[in-house]
């Protein structure tokens, strides 16, 4: 508390009534001539007895300030005599250590230790800076590297995925396939019946065909008979050979044009009519070659 108005300066804090403190120049610019209204909660204090100088001081407050001041002044102090000892200090270069005069003798490069300080703070500071800034590039590719291993790995889920659908669409493929097989299997003994019929079917052609053919080289054996007997009376061959064949199936004959028209007919009519004498035969035998339906019989080679 002041105990006089020499005492009280304009940047004290007195405390009015409602026990808000204001500095006093502060008081004095919203008080009026005998009251003070509290410009925090609005309330009055009155000033008829007493002057604002009298008001109660905050002593704590004024401590507070005080200590901060003279710690300031410290500081300032404290700093200013550091760096008179670094500016005093001497740092030799070559050696990297504190100079000697041995270092002076030697005209080392000889530099004030607070030069050389902040020389090495700011490359210190440099080296920070892009220390620092090659982790964020780091984190930035960490970053771009795990959520490109989140999308691979989503994608390798989804590819499971699709991996499994296929194998069950194989397998219901699969079941499909073996129910066709087992009622292909029943379908086996009725087709084995057709390859049967059909083999059958085969086998009385190959006997035909072979009987056909036996009896043509028959035939042929017997034309070389005929002729290797009558010789040059071809006459006579004919007219034998015409008999021949009559006797043959059809389509197998010698005399055959090959649309089923068999010649014998006309000559043994022919044969009937004019006789078998030299000059008739002769005639006979132009006769049969100067028709159309004229086939030239197949000669032997014999032996």
């Amino acid at each position: 508390m002041a105990s006089s108005d020499e005492n009280v300066s304009d940047s004290d804090e007195d405390m009015i009534s409602c026990h808000h403190y204001f500095c006093l120049s502060c008081i004095k610019s919203f008080s009026k001539p005998k009251c003070a209204t509290c410009p925090t909660c609005r309330t009055s204090t009155d000033l008829t007895a007493r002057k604002i100088e009298r008001l109660t001081t905050n002593n704590i407050a004024l401590r507070l300030v005080a200590i901060s001041e003279d710690r300031a002044r410290e500081r300032q102090e404290h700093e200013t005599v550091e760096k008179e000892i670094m500016d005093q200090q001497l740092w030799c270069s070559e050696c990297n250590m504190s100079a000697t005069n041995e270092c002076h003798k030697k005209e080392h490069a000889i530099l004030s230790y607070f030069d050389i300080y902040n020389s090495h703070s700011s490359l210190l500071k440099s080296v920070i800076s892009e220390t620092n800034a090659v982790c964020d590039r780091a984190l930035e590719h960490h970053q771009k590297i795990y959520s490109t291993l989140l999308e691979m790995f989503a994608k390798v889920r989804w590819l499971e995925s699709q991996i499994i659908l296929r194998v069950e669409s194989s397998k219901a493929s699969i079941s499909h396939l073996e129910s066709l097989k087992s009622k292909e299997d029943f379908k086996e003994v009725p087709a084995e019946e057709d390859m049967v019929n059909t083999v059958n079917q085969m086998n009385q052609l190959i006997v035909q065909i072979t009987e056909r053919s036996d009896l043509a080289k028959a035939a042929e054996l017997e034309a070389c008979e005929l002729l290797k007997t009558y010789g040059s009376n071809s006459s006579t061959f004919l007219i034998s050979l015409l008999e021949t064949e009559q006797c043959l199936p059809e389509g197998l004959g010698l005399g055959s044009n090959g649309d089923g028209v068999d010649k014998c007919g006309e000559l043994n009519d022919l044969k009937k009519k004019y006789g078998l004498s030299k000059d008739e035969n002769n005639m006979v035998e132009d006769e049969v070659v100067k028709s159309q339906d004229y086939t030239k019989p197949v000669t032997c080679s014999l032996n």
